[in-house]
């Protein structure tokens, strides 16, 4: 007689600082371009799930906004909202998995610690990693910090690349024995439940944060208008909606002579492209938002 055999299921929350890696990580993890990636802190905005499979157990990975301080404690609405969320995913999962940058890791894990103490608390397994090992020059400052955490109530330390795929399926794997017994919540094939429409307006935003850098505001979003199947000869149309809140976000988004907004457009064209798996036209157009 055959044996059923036993399913996990688990949902692991990404938690750490801006720029710590997680969305890299994500992509990472799942193996598709499925959060966005950006140098610009706070770049997630939305609560990002990736799904990865692992024989008979379904990891669901959430990327949350970068926390800049302990939860609770941030002064602005907007920044408020991001930690709320990143802090609410936390006290849902499973798992949790904090991501800290090695070299700012070895100057300290003060943030870290206290969500790990927090997490131990609710008796969540935790796991640290150190995240852009490929950027630490000498690899023998590893060992004093991680002799330190052999004392923490962390399950494991694991350092690794995301970009480099350095030790990205040992992080999977160790997360895949804490994962309980359960039913999968997602079918098999599914990267990410993030609706079509949300996650070609994240590509567009992600080209407008990697090309204008330090000079887009972050009030800056984007809207997908409508998606239209291939026709014929004629490839699936896309139309999105680049919405600002001031005449000079506009200028600065459409460039002289309407030059920034085809580089844009160009380049976002090729970021879903890439996700999608096919040729599409894109149309762009930017729209201030009525105060």
């Amino acid at each position: 007689m055959s044996t059923v055999p036993t399913t996990r299921c688990a949902m692991i929350a990404l938690i750490g600082q801006p720029n710590a890696g997680k969305s890299t990580l994500l992509n990472a993890v799942v193996g598709a371009r499925v959060g966005i990636v950006s140098a610009k802190p706070n770049t997630t905005r939305l609560l990002v799930r990736g799904v990865q499979m692992l024989k008979d157990t379904q990891l669901v990975w959430l990327d949350t906004p970068g926390l800049t301080r302990v939860q609770g404690n941030a002064k602005k609405g907007y920044s408020r909202a991001l930690m709320q969320q990143a802090a609410e995913a936390m006290s849902d999962a499973d798992i949790v998995v904090l991501v800290a940058d090695v070299n700012q890791a070895l100057r300290g894990l003060e943030q870290e610690e206290a969500w790990w103490q927090q997490a131990a608390q609710h008796r969540q397994p935790t796991i640290l990693v150190l995240s852009k090992i490929d950027k630490l020059k000498d690899k023998k400052l590893l060992l004093p910090l991680l002799t330190r955490l052999q004392a923490s109530p962390l399950a494991a330390v694991v350092p690794l690349s995301a970009l480099k795929d350095v030790a990205v399926k040992e992080l999977a794997a160790a997360v895949a024995k804490l994962a309980p017994e359960g039913p999968h919540l997602f079918p098999a094939g599914m990267v990410t439940d993030q609706p079509l429409a949300d996650r070609l307006s994240e590509l567009t935003r992600e080209q407008i944060l990697r090309v204008l850098q330090a000079e887009v505001p972050y009030g800056i979003t984007v809207q997908t208008e409508d998606v239209a199947a291939p026709q014929g000869d004629a490839p699936m149309l896309i139309n999105q909606t680049i919405l600002v809140s001031k005449p000079s976000h506009k200028a600065m988004v459409l460039g002289a002579g309407g030059q920034m907004i085809k580089r844009l457009g160009t380049q976002a064209r090729f970021a879903m492209q890439e996700v999608l798996g096919q040729g599409l036209r894109l149309e762009l157009q930017v729209r201030l938002l009525k105060k």
